[in-house]
Order: C-alpha cells, then sequence, then structure tokens
C-alpha cells in the first residue's frame, strides 16, 4: 500500500514537471498529495476501529439477551416441576 502511494506521488511529480511547473511547486504538490493520503489512511483505520467496536457490543448485547432468556427458563421449568409456591420462595430469597 505504501509503494502504491509513493508510485502515485511520483507519478504526479512527473506529470506536473513535463506541464511545466516550477521546482517548488511540484514538490508542494507532491506534500500536499502525500498529507491527503496519509488522511485517508487514518480516516480508514479510525472506520475499522469504529466497526471493530460496534460488531462487540452487538456480541455483548446477544450475550445478554441470551443469559436473561435463560434465566427465565430455569425459572419456568422451576414453577413447572416445583408449583409456584417453591419458585415464588426462590424469588423472596434473591
Amino acid at each position: 500500500m505504501g509503494y502504491d502511494r509513493k508510485a502515485s506521488v511520483w507519478g504526479t511529480a512527473l506529470a506536473s514537471m513535463l506541464s511545466g511547473m516550477t521546482k517548488g511547486a511540484v514538490i508542494s504538490k507532491m506534500t500536499n498529495e502525500m498529507k491527503q493520503s496519509e488522511m485517508v489512511e487514518k480516516q480508514n483505520l479510525v472506520m475499522l476501529t469504529e466497526i471493530r467496536a460496534i460488531v462487540n457490543n452487538e456480541f455483548y448485547l446477544l450475550l445478554l439477551t441470551l443469559s436473561i432468556s435463560s434465566f427465565i427458563m430455569v425459572i419456568s421449568e422451576m414453577s413447572r416441576i416445583f408449583g409456584p409456591e417453591s419458585t415464588n420462595a426462590f424469588m423472596q430469597k434473591s
């Protein structure tokens, strides 16, 4: 990826020189292109970090949902097996 960026900058410099731009203008244009490509790389990195955070949040939300549904299933099974009195006693203890 770094090689492509350098090739692009040097290609721009060559085209600029052929079009008759001065050495200072060519260097300025090369510097601006380098800064712009670095900024795009940083934006891509930030975007990947945000996507990773969203995926992690979705995963933890899924785990929370599964644990709550498991707890509800255990309580309903206790009620079915032992009757409503034992379930009420369990709920009052916790």
